[in-house]
C-alpha cells in the first residue's frame, strides 16, 4: 500500500489526475458566466423576427440602388433602345427597393421595435424623397 492508498484496484492508477472519488461535485453556477437559453422561448422567437425584419429593410437598399444605377444610365444615354428598357428596369428595381423597406416597417411595427421602426421610416422616407425628387425630373 505504497502509493496506491485510496487508487482502485480494477483501474489503473494515474498519479498526475485525480481521482473521481474525491473531486468536488460541480457548482450550481455556470461556468466561465455563460448564458444558457431556451431556443424556442417567446422572447427568442420575437428577437429572431425583429433579426429578420431589419434584414429585409437593409436588403431593400440592394435593389433600390440598382435602380439608381439604372436611372444613371437612362440619364446618361443618347440611344432610345437602352433609355426605355433602362427606364422599365429602374421603375422595377426603385419599386422593389421601396416596396421591402415598407414590408420591413410594418413588420417592425408590428413587432413593436421603436428603434427598427425609427431607422426603416428613416430610410422608407430617404427612398420616396429620391423617388419624388427622380419623378419630378423626368416629369
Amino acid at each position: 500500500m505504497s502509493d496506491t492508498a485510496g487508487a482502485r484496484s480494477d483501474q489503473p492508477n494515474y498519479p498526475d489526475l485525480p481521482d473521481v472519488v474525491d473531486s468536488h461535485p460541480p457548482s450550481a453556477q455556470t461556468p466561465l458566466g455563460l448564458d444558457y437559453f431556451a431556443p424556442h422561448a417567446p422572447d427568442r422567437r420575437a428577437s429572431r423576427a425583429a433579426n429578420f425584419a431589419l434584414g429585409v429593410v437593409i436588403v431593400s437598399i440592394l435593389p433600390f440602388i440598382c435602380g439608381l444605377l439604372n436611372v444613371a444610365v437612362a440619364a446618361g444615354s443618347y440611344s432610345p433602345t437602352i433609355t426605355g428598357s433602362h427606364r422599365g428596369g429602374a421603375t422595377l428595381f426603385l419599386t422593389a427597393g421601396v416596396v421591402g423597406c415598407a414590408l420591413g416597417l410594418v413588420r417592425l411595427a408590428v413587432l413593436r421595435h421603436w428603434t427598427g421602426v425609427v431607422f426603416a421610416g428613416f430610410l422608407l422616407a430617404g427612398q420616396v424623397a429620391v423617388v419624388g425628387c427622380i419623378g419630378l425630373a423626368a416629369v
